[in-house]
């Protein structure tokens, strides 16, 4: 009988032990987890910051180019009218005419559209990636047991970036069709 006893004791130590390493291990992963993901958060941010600097020099840089581009051109096509309607058209004005008048590139339009696009969807996918980390993590606070766990811990609230207009169509909730300036 003193044997079932002792041995009943340590049984219950033993579950004990063990039940108190799961529970601690369960408590310790799931500090681990929400730390990660605020500091996942928190660089991915500070990174979302350097991409949109770097996408609006790109933009802005790129379309720079093709403005250069287009006011030289405005500028040869402003001085070849002016020439026509002159008294003194001349052959040599003609002449100058067709040597300046450079052929039109588009390929620089196109590019410079790829490069907004390319720009743009890759900061929409950065953008998503930041909110489902939010998701993530404010999920945590509020399902148990975690949320018991993480009782101290403060709602991440995403940083997302957007226009005017789609705070006015979320406001109102309507879509105005788009307008192209073409």
């Amino acid at each position: 009988m003193k044997n079932i006893v002792i041995a009943s004791i340590i049984g219950i130590i033993v579950f004990a032990v063990i039940a108190t390493v799961a529970v601690g291990g369960y408590v310790m992963s799931v500090f681990n987890r929400a730390d990660s993901l605020v500091t996942l958060y928190n660089g991915k941010l500070e990174t979302n910051k350097a991409d949109f600097d770097n996408m609006t020099k790109v933009i802005s840089q790129s379309a720079q180019v093709s403005k250069a581009q287009m006011d030289k051109l405005k500028e040869i096509y402003n001085s070849y009218a002016e020439a026509r309607t002159g008294t003194a058209a001349s052959d040599a004005i003609m002449k100058w005419v067709q040597e300046s008048v450079p052929n039109v590139d588009t390929s620089v339009m196109s590019n410079l559209q790829n490069i907004i696009v390319a720009n743009r969807n890759g900061w929409t996918e950065r953008q998503r990636e930041l909110v489902g980390i939010t998701v993530e993590y404010n999920t945590m606070l509020k399902v148990r047991p975690s949320k018991w766990v993480l009782s101290g811990y403060s709602k991440l609230d995403p940083v997302v970036i957007t226009s005017e207009d789609t705070v006015q169509t979320f406001n109102s909730k309507q879509e105005n069709n788009i307008k192209l300036d073409l």
